[in-house]
């Protein structure tokens, strides 16, 4: 079966269009949360930020990285900031916890998981449909 059957399959033709929108939302909100946040982009994120000389949090363009022994200076907002070791992790770790959520979406949640897996985000901004794909 072809990605776009499969994913034509997943159409939610018996239920209310504002009742679809919500579950679309929800799942969109549980795969980012527990799919994609809750996941070593963490660490990546857990360090600390460059402080100026006053102590206040320095902004991206005013920051540059460089060696100890002073080899190559690059600006921040040039810099890559993830290995390709880090990046393989997150990805594959990704992968697979948003494969996992599928999969329980798909044959249903325990009690325990069904808390779980429907907290997190509730402070987030609501989704919006990218225009540029729905073309």
């Amino acid at each position: 079966m072809s990605i776009e059957s499969q994913i034509n399959s997943l159409k939610y033709n018996q239920m209310p269009e504002e009742e679809e929108i919500k579950q679309r939302k929800d799942i969109a909100k549980m795969l980012t949360h527990h799919g994609y946040r809750n996941s070593p982009i963490e660490d990546i994120h857990a360090g600390e930020w460059p402080k100026n000389k006053n102590g206040e949090y320095a902004k991206p363009e005013d920051i540059i990285v460089t060696t100890k022994d002073g080899g190559t200076i690059i600006p921040w907002t040039e810099c890559s900031r993830i290995s390709d070791k880090e990046m393989k992790h997150l990805n594959k770790t990704i992968y697979n916890q948003i494969y996992t959520l599928l999969t329980i979406l798909r044959e249903g949640f325990s009690k325990g998981q069904a808390w779980y897996f429907t907290s997190g985000g509730e402070d987030w901004d609501e989704p919006e449909l990218l225009k540029e794909w729905m073309k």
